[in-house]
Order: structure tokens, then sequence, then C-alpha cells
């Protein structure tokens, strides 16, 4: 063991007494130190921080004392919206700012910490609030959706009720009247609430602007399998329906609203209830600024059979859509309805009974050529169109060869035509009875004949007959033709002025045209804009009219007019009141006299058209252009007749051998307002018909004698001079065989007539 060591240390110095114990333990025994006797190291404390204000809210721009204290830390330093150094304890008062944060940073040997005061910097609350809908029906809930800031507690005003967030969105109860529906929202230091509000205006009414529209044919595209020119049915243009009948029927079928629409297909019904769902129906029927009255009537299924006339017998298509619901956040609504062409995309069939815009595309494609010709007649000025009715069905087929029309059966002597009488219909259906004057378009659209309703050259074609019987002077032999023919002079002038309107109308010279061939529809139309293969180039065939029309427009030519500068000649004083038969070469001479700077180039297409028009006057005065008949069977294209002469003219043909070259020759009568005695004669076999013109009135008045090669009349030769027309009975008078009856001709004509024409001095 060893012995105790006192160890003193009062009178020693440091450094000796150090020595001393050093030696004393190194005398200590037993084979080994000891470190059971080392003291253990002290760690540095961590620095602690508080930072508290004299409020825990405080409004924006007020004073605020702040106190801070700290522990192990030499000193602070401010962060956040103060600053600078801090002692490491003490208080201070600042200014609030706007979003201000305050937070000390203290620092020691053992560290750095952190503190942040528990303070809330207030400004003014503010409120946004909005609606879904401001302007709503009886009934109607809407959406308010709220915003605030610098808010704590939001409380419902007027309408809105509940328990509020500071932002969200509620949705009212139905409301029955006009209501504001609010948000009032305060904070701890400003406790006036601030509200916001939206105010819902609540009507028990309605509008509905209702849109009619109808899908019509593009541009026909080549079938990949046949090669043919077809339809682009996949494809419809969509199309508004001018000036269509529009009207809304309550679920008894009564009318509660209802109007013509405007130009763009519209109409605005107001005052509408909510609480009814409204039928739409649009009928096919048309009423225009101008007050053109226009209707197409389904003639396969008569309202009336024991009505004699197509308005009282027959009425207009009336397609019916899904019941209209209200939306009951809107007081102002909009609605679109479309009619259809009926093609099954799955089929890739045409289907008849969902075939709605057929009648549509009718009434928008007479309504655009009205308008043309109304702004070419002088405008706003000019006399209204008169009442127009279209006969249209998907069982009307044409191709009857009776001279009576079955018009409840769809079987007329054509696919397409217009006239301006008819006979009026028996019980039957068909035309029996005495003439009715009224303007009728007939329009075939059985898949097995012709859909001539989306025939834009069909219908705008037969339109352009009606616009030239009701608005121009118009002289129409009327009956079949073709392009391959040479025609009578009249026709070809008339059908060749109606062949380029559609042309001039669409701006496109090639038209629709859509007619079955090998079990498939396709649009087969001559483009006009060229030569037509097996068709005479000449004044006596209506595609050189055409053509020669056409090319006044072509946007490709040099010329350029427009539609309604080439329709002009037609509604003027001098193409009204001329004693001169209408024809091209009057035409020509009125069209260059209002547009002499094309002058020349007009007559220069008329020459590559074999019509002279240079130099030429109302009376073809200088034509020589024969077809393929000789000089004395074809010109002079007006042969003169005068008092106190004997003239010879000759005609061909055959029996209902109808609007051929020569058939009919036509006169330019020198008259002086007597009354003078006309002896025609003609060979065996031949019956001469004679047809003199009113020029005052232009009534026609036909005279011969039936089974009679001669005949003897007293006729007024008026002082303005006239035109007339001579030729046999049987070839002229009609393509029906039932109309040449009253001929009585024993034999067939010969297939010359020349006819001796004696007028009394």
């Amino acid at each position: 063991m060893h012995s105790a060591l006192l160890v003193r240390f009062g009178s020693v110095s440091r450094s000796a007494g150090v020595l001393f114990l050093v030696l004393a333990l190194h005398g200590c025994g037993g084979g080994g130190t000891s470190g059971g006797n080392t003291p253990p190291s002290t760690p540095t404390p961590a620095p602690a921080a508080t930072l508290t204000a004299s409020t825990v809210d405080a409004a924006v721009n007020t004073t605020v004392t702040l106190t801070w204290s700290s522990q192990n830390a030499t000193g602070c330093t401010a962060g956040g919206s103060w600053s600078g150094a801090l002692a490491a304890s003490g208080s201070q008062s600042i200014t609030t700012a706007k979003a201000g944060t305050y937070n000390i940073s203290c620092s020691g040997a053992g560290g750095t910490a952190t503190a942040t005061a528990a303070l809330t910097i207030w400004e003014a609350p503010t409120v946004t609030v909005s609606a879904d809908s401001t302007n709503v029906l009886t009934g109607a809930a809407v959406a308010v959706t709220w915003s605030s800031q610098n808010a704590k507690t939001c409380t419902p005003t007027g309408a809105l009720t509940g328990t509020l967030a500071t932002s969200g969105t509620q949705v009212s109860a139905a409301l029955t009247s006009t209501a504001a529906l609010g948000v009032a929202c305060t904070n701890p230091v400003f406790a006036t609430p601030v509200s916001g509000s939206v105010t819902v205006t609540v009507s028990p009414t309605y509008s509905l602007l209702v849109s009619a529209k109808y899908e019509a044919l593009g541009a026909a595209v080549i079938s990949p399998s046949t090669g043919y020119l077809v339809p682009n049915w996949a494809n419809p243009v969509v199309t508004a329906i001018p000036y269509v009948w529009i009207e809304l029927q309550r679920a008894d079928g009564t009318v509660a609203a209802s109007s013509y629409a405007d130009a763009n297909g519209e109409v605005l019904f107001s005052g509408l209830s909510a609480a009814i769902k409204y039928t739409p129906v649009i009928r096919s029927k048309s009423r225009n600024a101008n007050n053109f009255d226009l209707w197409v009537v389904n003639n396969t299924r008569p309202l009336n059979t024991a009505a004699s006339t197509v308005r009282t017998r027959y009425e207009p298509y009336a397609d019916r859509y899904t019941d209209y619901v209200a939306d009951l956040k809107k007081v102002s609504q909009t609605l679109t309805l479309t009619a259809g062409l009926g093609w099954d995309r799955t089929t890739s069939k045409l289907i008849d009974a969902n075939r709605v815009s057929g009648p549509y595309n009718v009434l928008a494609l007479v309504n655009s050529l009205e308008a043309v010709a109304k702004i070419a007649a002088g405008g706003a000025g000019a006399a209204a169109s008169p009442d127009f009715t279209v006969l249209w069905s998907i069982s009307n087929a044409g191709g009857s060869t009776s001279a009576t029309d079955d018009f409840d059966a769809g079987l007329t002597s054509n696919s397409a035509w217009f006239s301006s009488y008819y006979k009026a219909i028996d019980t039957a259906g068909k035309t029996t009875g005495a003439w009715v004057a009224d303007n009728i378009m007939f329009l075939s659209g059985s898949q097995a004949a012709a859909l001539s309703e989306l025939s834009t050259s069909s219908v705008l074609h037969e339109t352009f007959h009606y616009v030239q019987a009701s608005r121009t002077r118009s002289y129409q032999p009327g009956g079949s033709h073709s392009a391959q023919s040479e025609q009578d002079p009249a026709l070809a002038w008339e059908e060749g002025f109606a062949d380029a309107v559609p042309s001039l109308v669409t701006g496109r010279s090639r038209p629709a045209r859509i007619y079955p061939y090998s079990g498939t529809l396709i649009d087969n139309n001559y483009d006009i804009s060229g030569p037509i293969s097996g068709s005479p180039v000449g004044w006596y065939q209506e595609m050189s009219i055409a053509r020669l029309l056409w090319s006044l427009q072509d946007p490709a030519g040099s010329i350029k007019l427009s539609t309604q500068a080439i329709l002009a000649p037609l509604f003027g004083t001098a193409w009204q009141q001329g004693v001169w038969m209408p024809n091209v070469w009057a035409y020509g001479k009125l069209l260059k006299a209002q547009q002499p700077a094309v002058a020349s180039a007009i007559d220069a297409l008329g020459t590559t058209l074999n019509i002279t028009l240079v130099g030429n006057d109302e009376w073809a005065t200088v034509e020589q252009k024969l077809g393929s008949l000789t000089a004395a069977q074809t010109l002079p294209v007006f042969t003169r007749v005068a008092p106190g002469t004997t003239t010879s003219v000759c005609s061909v043909g055959v029996k209902n051998d109808y609007n051929k070259l020569g058939n009919t020759r036509y006169l330019r009568v020198i008259g002086d307002g007597r009354s003078h005695s006309v002896t025609v004669t003609g060979p065996a076999d031949s019956v001469p018909l004679l047809t003199t013109t009113d020029p005052a009135t232009a009534e026609q008045s036909d005279y011969f004698v039936p089974g009679s090669k001669t005949f003897t009349r007293n006729v007024v030769l008026p002082s303005s001079g006239t035109w007339a027309a001579i030729g046999d009975c049987s070839v002229t008078r009609s393509s029906f065989a039932e109309n040449v009856t009253s001929c009585s001709q024993a034999a067939a004509a010969p297939a010359e007539q020349c006819w001796s024409i004696t007028v009394s001095p």
C-alpha cells in the first residue's frame, strides 16, 4: 500500500508544485497509471431567443412594440421587415409594413437561434363576387363565386345563405325575383364588414333566336370505283335558308309564335315562357323584303282533293324538330335547325325518308336569283315579283308522254319545267279543267328520275323562265330541246340565257345536275366555258348563247361583267318596248350600248360563236350563218313583209318535230296602223299557221283554217311595225299529238313548206 502524501500548495510556487506532484505520482507502485481521475470536458451551451409583439393583430402603418430576449448569446440581428444589430435583449417600437414579418437572429459561442414575432399585419378587407349568370329566368339557381383578400371571416348577405369560407362557390336557391347575392368580410383590425355582391335579374320570359339552315351539295368529286363525277354526299355545305317561315308550336299543336326569317334565315322570338316546351317547325315557304311570295309544296300529298289550284290543293312542307327546353340561366337563347340531305354514311345511300333539305334547297336557289333580278330591274324601285309555287316531291318522276299532267302522281311531260299557266286540277289530280293563270314550276325528286331539287342548273334555269315571263319581255316557244340540235332562234335565245343563268348566279361554269346513270346518281352537266361535244355552234343553238353569256362574266376572261350588268338589258325600256322578237342580236346591241368599254370584245365573242353582232340590228339584218339548212330555209332570220307585197318564205319539218331550226320562220312586219287583208297559201297537205304579236300588249294571236292550205284574215298592222311567225300547223303547234288534232291535216305535211304571204295595200 502507498502511504498518504500531503501536498501543500500554499507556500510553494505553481511550477515547483507541479513538479512535486509529478514526482509524487511516479513514486506510486502498482505497475501502471490510473486515468480515472481526469476531469470531463463541459459543452458550450446553445443560445436561445424569443421575440414577442405588443399585439398579435395590427393594422398596416401602425406602431407596435417588439420585445426580445436571448440566452447564451452575445447579440442579436433584426430580420424580415426590420433590420439592424440588436443587444442580446431589449425592446423597440416599429411601424408595421404591408405584409410585414418580424424576426431576430441571436448568436453566441454555441451557435445561432432565431425567433419570429406572432404578429399579423392587416389591410382593409376586399371582396369580389360573381355569378355564372346575371340574367336568368324564374326558377333558376345560379352559382355564386367569391374571393376575398385580408379577410378572416365572411358571412352571406342578400339571397345568399349558409356558412362561408373566405373564398368559394355556392349555388343559390331557386330565384323568383331579381335579387342581390353578396358576401361581407371582416378581419380583427377592420371590424366594419366590407361587402361585395352581384345582382341577378330574374325575368319571367326569354327570347329565342332561331336559325334555319339546310344541307346543300358542294363541288362534285370523281368516284374512285366508277370514274364518274358524283355528288360529294358525305361533305355537304350547310347554308342559311333565307326568308323561310319558322314557327314555335305548343304541345297541342297550336302556334305560339311565327314569322318569316330574314336573309340569314334567322327569326328572333320574344316573350317566351320557360314553363313551356316549344316544338320548332320550319315550313317550305318564304317571303322576302321585296314581298316575293314563294311556296314549295308536296304535290303527291294533296291537302284537299276538291281544290283545283296548286295553292289550295297542296301545302308547303312542315318539318318538326325536337322540343326546345329553355335554359333557365339565359334570357337570350339561340337554336339552330338544320335540314339534312338524307345521306346515310353507314350504308352510303340516300334515304328518301330523311331527305328534309330538298324544298329548302329550292327556296334558297329561287330567292338568290330573284334577288339578282330585282337589282337588275332597278332595285327597291322595281315592282314586286308575282307569287311563285314549286311542286316537288321525292315521288315526282316526270316522264309522262301525255299532255295531261297528273300532279298527284308526280307525272308530267318533263322532269323540270316552268309555266305561267296550267289547267285546273280535277279530283284525281290531273290537269283537265279550264286554264289557270299562275306561275308554277315542277321539279322531279325521284332517285330513279332526277334529283332536280339538288340540281342547281335545273332550279335556276326554270326559275329564270319565270323571271323572263313575269319580269322581262319574253317569247318562249317551250317544248323539248337539246344541245345536239339546231334550234328555233327564239328557243335558242330563251333557253340559252336560262342555261347561262345558273353559272352567272353561282360563278361556276358547271353547276350541278344530278341524274341516275348505271345504278348510281351522277353529276351530269355541261361545262359551258368551252365547246360541248355534239353541239352545233351558232345563233341557232342554245349552248352558243350560254357560252356567250358566261364569257361575259368569266373570272378568267377579259370582260368580267357582273351578273346584274349582264341581266340589265332585259329590264330596260328599249328591251321591254321593242317591236322585235326577243333575240340575241337585240341583246348584243343593247348590252354594247350599256357597256361601251367592252363593245369590241363582245363583238369578238359573237364572231367566235357564229353570232354576228358586229354592226347588226334587232332584226339580224346582216346575219349570214345558215346552220345545216339552205338559205331559203334560214335567211333572212326575219323576212320582211309589207302592205301591197307578196312574200315567199319556206319552213321545214314533219309533224311534231318541234323547235328545230327552220320549223318556224319569223317575219318583220311593216305596218301603217290600218287594217289589211292578209292571205297565206301553202302546198298541198299543209295547214299554214300565222302567229301575230301586238307590240303594245305582247299578246299573240294564231290564224289558221283547220285542214286548209290557205286562209285570209283582216289584220291591223301597227304603224310601229311588229314581228310575226309562220309555219305548218302540225309542225309548230306542239310536241304532243293531242295538241295538233285541231290542225285537221289529212296527211303528213311535206318536208319543206313554202308559204306565199300577200298583204293588201
